[in-house]
């Protein structure tokens, strides 16, 4: 063979060479792709399917199997807050207020303007009695939504917890505006009016929720106990008979019944 079919051969090699090499190079870059590409997207997909089969099973009450797929979606996707957020509100469910935090936590940490959230957290924040961090988890969510009158219940029955009557009656007398019938939020109100020793309002109150619920035999006795800080005896008993028909008893309505009979004659 010449050197000059021996260079021929040897270019033939070289190139085929290059050719196998060029293969090579793209089908590592296609590989590349869809590890950059098509994997990840294909795990978002599968992310949202668990989280929307892991939803159809919460509304079927199936918490546990429910969380399994929460948990599972945020394996595959960490960055779907609404997953983080379900689990959360599975754990408060099941008033495990301080396990129900860290997932509180993720949700909000991904999204910090994620209403749900936002009051979810304030709620376990409540129930574990850190009530600042409540009362401030709450203020974010009215700032996002400041006509939810839920949350104005909320913040109302937080302050009440705490004694803090002027600023509960404020989030109990908004908190009616936007829902007008909500029946703890009236009776709620009624309670502070009576803790400020304010029967006149208290009795308002409880006569206006029960224009709009009129068989809630506790108002009525809550109504009686007020009438009989204004001492006006009549209204209080009859008050009073009627939270007895409607299964509404307790000892002190009885005591305040002997009372009035005593008054009257």
């Amino acid at each position: 063979m010449g050197p000059t079919r021996k260079k021929r051969e040897s270019t033939k090699r070289v190139n085929r060479n290059m050719l196998a090499l060029v293969f090579l190079l793209l089908a590592s870059s296609m590989f590349g792709a869809y590890q950059l590409y098509w994997q990840p997207k294909q795990k978002k997909q599968e992310a949202r399917a668990a989280l929307e089969k892991a939803d159809r099973l919460l509304g079927q009450n199936r918490q546990q199997e429910a969380a399994d797929g929460y948990r599972e979606a945020t394996a595959l996707d960490p960055s779907l807050a609404q997953a983080w957020n379900s689990l959360a509100v599975i754990e408060v469910s099941g008033q495990r207020m301080q396990e129900a935090l860290p997932f509180f936590d993720e949700a909000l940490e991904l999204d910090a303007n994620f209403f749900e959230a936002r009051v979810g957290r304030a709620i376990a924040y409540e129930g574990l009695g850190r009530f600042l961090e409540a009362e401030s988890d709450y203020k974010k969510a009215l700032s996002l939504r400041p006509n939810f009158g839920g949350v104005h219940y909320n913040l109302g029955y937080l302050y009440q917890q705490q004694g803090l009557y002027r600023d509960a009656e404020s989030h109990y007398q908004e908190s009616l505006r936007l829902l007008p019938n909500l029946l703890q939020g009236l009776a709620n109100l009624g309670a502070v009016y009576d803790l400020q020793q304010d029967p006149g309002k208290a009795v308002a109150t409880y006569k206006r929720a029960l224009a709009a619920h009129p068989n809630e035999g506790p108002i009525y006795a809550r109504l009686g106990k007020s009438y009989m800080k204004l001492q006006d005896y009549q209204r209080a008993r009859t008050a009073y008979l009627r939270a007895i028909e409607l299964d509404a008893v307790d000892a002190l309505i009885y005591y305040d019944l002997g009372v009035i009979s005593e008054q009257t004659d």
